[in-house]
């Protein structure tokens, strides 16, 4: 998924044929989504979405070197999911799955926004990187803004992406980024 006026690519991810076929541009929008964040949920719980492998994930700096480019290389850090069973691994922006925590997801469902079905595109973190905020590399902890209308969650993660602080940030206060 891109951005028409500028060609920046913003999400990438294999998307069958078949997921074009009989839709609508909006319907292969969404199906694009849906099943691109389905596949990210299942390598996060660790459960490759291919063949059912063990799938480790974290975070990392640098896109690996199976690829000469990615959509995510401005970004400060990224995940990195890995089957150990079969050749799937992907590069998640950060900021398109810490909806995927059920305090984030409430925080946000409270705010009137379904991170189910709001595209992970229109997460601010997934578009501008420079929102990502890496307090610490060695060991990693990251704090991922989630906005919804005038207020902002600031999410921490860990290297092990566990959640280990929610800033709840009231409308009008400055991020601090």
């Amino acid at each position: 998924m891109g951005c028409l006026d500028c060609e920046d690519i913003v999400v990438a991810f294999p998307f069958d044929p078949g997921g074009i076929q009989g839709r609508s541009d909006e319907a292969v929008v969404e199906a694009f989504d849906r099943r691109t964040r389905l596949f990210w949920r299942f390598a996060l719980a660790g459960v490759c979405p291919v063949c059912a492998g063990v799938v480790e994930a974290g975070l990392t700096a640098a896109v690996g070197p199976e690829l000469p480019t990615h959509y995510t290389d401005d970004h400060p850090v990224t995940l990195h999911v890995d089957c150990r069973g079969c050749s799937f691994y992907n590069y998640p922006p950060l900021a398109a799955v810490v909806g995927f925590h059920p305090a984030v997801a409430g925080w946000l469902h409270d705010r009137g926004v379904d991170p189910r079905t709001t595209p992970v595109w229109a997460f601010d973190g997934v578009r501008d990187p420079d929102q990502l905020d890496v307090l610490s590399e060695d060991p990693w902890a990251v704090a991922v803004p989630v906005r919804a209308g005038d207020e902002t969650l600031r999410v921490h993660l860990d290297g092990a992406l566990a959640v280990t602080a929610l800033e709840r940030r009231p409308a009008g206060a400055s991020d601090g980024l």
